[in-house]
């Protein structure tokens, strides 16, 4: 009973100190007080302010002052105001050292013993070591907190600004090849068959042609020669009339037009071989003369359907 009285008197001793502790003056002996004083004063007082802390238990302390007189750089000066700001700053939110003393004291006198029984003797030195870990330590700097989910966020919005850029340059490209073969289409449009000062020849001719060609190695001279030779061949069955000044496009527009046109006759791919040999100079060699006759001789099939 005698002791469970003593503890709350100690109890309520250590609220009391506490409570004094903290609406006492500040002394003049303490971090805070030399962190004031150091705030005040110039590089070159420095060391007079803090000599009242020379014989202090603070290694850090004692060699920044150390430094400080040795040097007596701006530079040592910072740090050691710099050291002594922090342990003002960890001093306040630390137990006062009166309490701990006191506390001390206390806990010495022999009406506190406990005579090696196993109770809760303990539980006032737990309670001082829970405060001891309470003192703060030289700060952290800690990298900046960043929201996982913003971050996550963050990263999806980048992939997608990176996918709508992709998808813009895509169309662009796209616009710009379609506008390039439009260009290139216009001028393949002003090109015509023949030129003005070429002579004008009957089917037979160009065939006869196509063939000295071929036998020279002319294999592109030679398809043209077979193709304005198709051409004549439409004109001589009334489908659609030879017009030297006109494109290849021109005319086969005017042949799927014609009402005198076999029926599911088509000339539209020879027009395209001829238009990627002569104009695309895209010519295989002798294989691609030969097929242009073969197709040369199903027209001239074809047409006689029709022949007037």
């Amino acid at each position: 009973m005698k002791r469970t009285i003593l503890q709350r008197l100690v109890l309520v001793c250590l609220v009391v100190f506490s409570a004094l502790a903290v609406c006492a003056p500040e002394d003049d002996n303490t971090w805070s007080a030399l962190d004031k004083a150091l705030q005040k004063t110039t590089r070159q007082n420095a060391v007079e302010t803090v000599s009242e802390y020379r014989d202090t238990e603070d290694k850090d302390f004692r060699q920044l002052v150390k430094a400080l007189e040795n040097t007596k750089t701006e530079a040592s000066f910072q740090r050691l105001r710099t050291y002594v700001s922090i342990l003002a700053q960890n001093e306040d939110l630390s137990i006062a050292p009166s309490v701990a003393a006191e506390l001390k004291r206390i806990k010495a006198n022999p009406l506190y013993g406990d005579a090696g029984v196993k109770q809760d003797s303990n539980w006032l030195q737990r309670a001082l070591d829970q405060l001891k870990r309470l003192r703060l330590n030289w700060p952290k700097m800690n990298g900046p907190n960043i929201n996982p989910g913003l971050f996550q966020f963050t990263s999806v919005l980048t992939y997608l600004m990176w996918g709508v850029l992709a998808v813009l340059v895509a169309v662009f490209a796209f616009f710009l090849i379609k506008h390039l073969r439009w260009r290139h289409g216009l001028a393949r449009k002003v090109r015509t068959l023949m030129e003005e000062d070429e002579p004008s020849r009957t089917a037979d001719e160009w065939l006869a042609l196509a063939d000295e060609n071929t036998a020279k190695g002319e294999y592109r001279a030679a398809i043209r020669g077979l193709y304005l030779a198709c051409l004549l061949r439409f004109d001589e069955a009334k489908v659609a009339r030879f017009d030297r000044s006109q494109t290849n496009w021109e005319h086969l527009k005017r042949i799927d037009a014609s009402p005198r046109l076999p029926a599911g006759m088509s000339f539209l791919q020879e027009t395209q071989i001829f238009d990627r040999i002569w104009y695309g100079n895209q010519v295989r060699g002798l294989s691609d003369v030969t097929d242009f006759r073969a197709r040369y001789v199903e027209t001239v099939k074809r047409l006689r359907e029709v022949a007037p």
